[in-house]
């Protein structure tokens, strides 16, 4: 046998391996109350107040809630620019969200142990199938998500950063 004979085999192991390194996480199971549209969005925005992203001990949040997937993100990004045009700063409550308008702070929530931070959002993202937001290092922090990387969590819009409201020309 020469040596050339093993090579296909080898192609089609890191062909596999890549496939299954890109592969999309797993969906989240949809809520009760419909927390996931069939795109695995949060299905309605929430209202707006103003309020500053930060740690947050205790939340009084509404009916509004939504379940969602997020990750976090750090380091590999730390003083690069965000879509808001701020600097990223992994030390700050901050999320991307594909959406939501830049300055919404969101409430979120793990409930597997029942910690809460408050956030604004100032990035777009996240660009990975099936998760809704990515925080920040801090957030992630907080919330006890470091770990595991990616977690449900429980997510509700309670303001707005007018420091990020477009001026307008007249």
């Amino acid at each position: 046998m020469n040596k050339t004979s093993h090579r296909p085999a080898a192609y089609a192991a890191c062909a596999l391996a890549l496939l299954v390194c890109l592969a999309p996480p797993l969906r989240a199971v949809p809520t009760a109350a419909g927390g996931y549209s069939g795109k695995g969005r949060p299905t309605a925005a929430l209202p707006h107040s103003g309020a500053r992203g930060s740690r947050s001990e205790d939340l009084d949040l509404d009916a509004s809630e939504r379940t969602i997937i997020a990750s976090w993100y750090g380091r590999e990004n730390q003083g690069g620019p965000t879509a808001s045009g701020e600097r990223f700063n992994m030390y700050h409550y901050t999320a991307a969200h594909r959406s939501l308008p830049f300055g919404t702070i969101l409430s979120v929530r793990n409930p597997t142990n029942d910690e809460s931070v408050r956030v604004t959002v100032t990035d777009r993202g996240p660009f990975v199938r099936g998760r809704d937001l990515d925080l920040s290092y801090a957030a992630a922090r907080d919330l006890g998500i470091l770990n595991s990387g990616v977690s449900r969590l429980v997510v509700a819009e309670v303001g707005f950063d007018d420091h990020f409201a477009k001026e307008k020309r007249e």
